[in-house]
């Protein structure tokens, strides 16, 4: 076994089907830097309909798995609101979840020995890994990457029982320190997400959105880029449109993704009589376009900020941020400083907070300065994250090289 990782097998539960595509993009960003980095890496992920099961995205090579038959009935990992929004809202995806599980149980074990270490993204990756290990000839090391939203809705023994088996693991904010702390893992490395330095800088962004999207130059834009569910609140966001436009201010409101409050979303829309002023766009596989233009973006989840996407690709292309007050933000952000913060669920503050960026370019400019330094400060561009991760990939590997007989 070689001393240093030469190759690596990311497991995902939904990995980008085409260039541009929104699912698991921050996984293949990482990916797709560490290959531009020299280490060769295949992503593990489930297949979708009308996509090829063996296909190359800027030099990762990826596998993708079928797990139901007949597969154009697939529906469980990247439609929709994600897997959690698809398994409320349909019983076949329900029936789907126990054969998804299997179908990356064996696909790991169809691979894993041709790899020297093994990258699961999400807590049910890593135990499937673990449950394919005993097949595995070279048995190779296992890392676990946190990002949240798993150890927050799973059992914690579940956590517990695969955290104390992995060799690796690494967090990516600060709740989920909190979470492997919590599960006993005490031994990890932080390690974030890298922004997609190739797409969110203004003067790489091709131009022509506001064309497409029928909006004046000079309008302002407020942006809500995120998920439409309850973690991230867009309710909120529209009820806050209302109030900006009873007090007579003018802008447009493009909202870009998709998930199980859609309806409810345009439901709103209508009542509140917004028609003129939101610009409900579904699912985009350009957010940087949309960034570019922006005024301001929003993101106010009522359970965790802490590191949303689009909040560090906002930083990153140099658009004002407005977060809530949930979770771990305050210990990430300062109000005034690199964002505003505002209360959760609180439209009439978060509309508030929208009129002072509206009318304070100043506020504006000093909280994209802000931003830029936090970001720095976090190490969030791929200079800072591919040597920590290739570090930690050689120091498992060593690890498990001197445990060996």
């Amino acid at each position: 076994m070689a001393k240093e990782a030469q190759s690596v097998l990311f497991v995902s539960t939904s990995f980008p089907r085409f260039s541009g595509d929104f699912a698991g993009s921050f996984i293949f960003r990482m990916a797709k830097y560490l290959v531009r980095d020299g280490l060769q890496v295949t992503a593990l992920a489930p297949g979708a309909v009308g996509y090829q099961s063996i296909d190359t995205l800027d030099g990762v090579q990826i596998y993708r798995y079928p797990y139901f038959y007949p597969q154009h009935l697939q529906s469980l990992a990247y439609e929709g609101g994600g897997i959690l929004a698809n398994i409320r809202n349909s019983w076949l995806n329900k029936l789907q979840i126990p054969l998804f599980f299997l179908a990356t149980v064996w696909a790991i074990k169809r691979y894993q020995d041709h790899f020297d270490l093994i990258h699961c993204h999400w807590l049910p990756t890593a135990i499937a890994a673990l449950i394919a290990r005993p097949f595995s000839r070279t048995k190779p090391a296992i890392i676990f990457t946190n990002w949240g939203s798993d150890t927050r809705l799973l059992p914690r023994w579940l956590t517990r029982w695969t955290v104390a088996r992995v060799e690796g693991c690494i967090s990516t904010a600060i709740e989920t320190d909190e979470h492997l702390i919590a599960a006993g893992r005490t031994e990890f490395r932080r390690i974030m997400a890298p922004v997609d330095e190739d797409r969110f800088t203004r003067n790489t962004v091709p131009s022509g959105i506001r064309d497409e999207l029928v909006i004046n130059i000079k309008t302002i834009v407020l942006l809500f880029l995120s998920r439409l569910n309850y973690f991230k609140d867009p309710l909120t966001f529209i009820r806050a449109c209302a109030i900006l436009k009873q007090q007579g201010y003018s802008f447009v409101s493009p909202i870009a993704g998709d998930g199980d409050l859609m309806s409810d979303c345009q439901v709103e829309i209508k009542q509140l009589a917004l028609q003129d002023r939101i610009l409900f766009l579904g699912m985009r596989s350009d957010p940087e376009k949309l960034l570019n233009i922006a005024t301001a973006m929003v993101h106010v989840s009522p359970v965790e900020n802490t590191w949303a996407n689009s909040i560090a690709e906002a930083m990153f292309i140099g658009v004002p941020v407005v977060l809530s007050d949930a979770g771990y933000t305050q210990r990430t952000f300062t109000h005034q400083q690199d964002c505003l913060i505002v209360p959760a669920q609180n439209p009439d503050a978060l509309a508030d907070a929208l009129k002072r960026l509206i009318d304070n370019q100043s506020l504006r400019i000093k909280l994209i300065k802000g931003a830029k330094e936090l970001l720095r400060k976090h190490k969030k561009n791929s200079a800072s994250i591919v040597p920590e991760i290739r570090t930690y990939y050689n120091e498992i590997l060593r690890q498990k090289l001197q445990e060996q007989p």
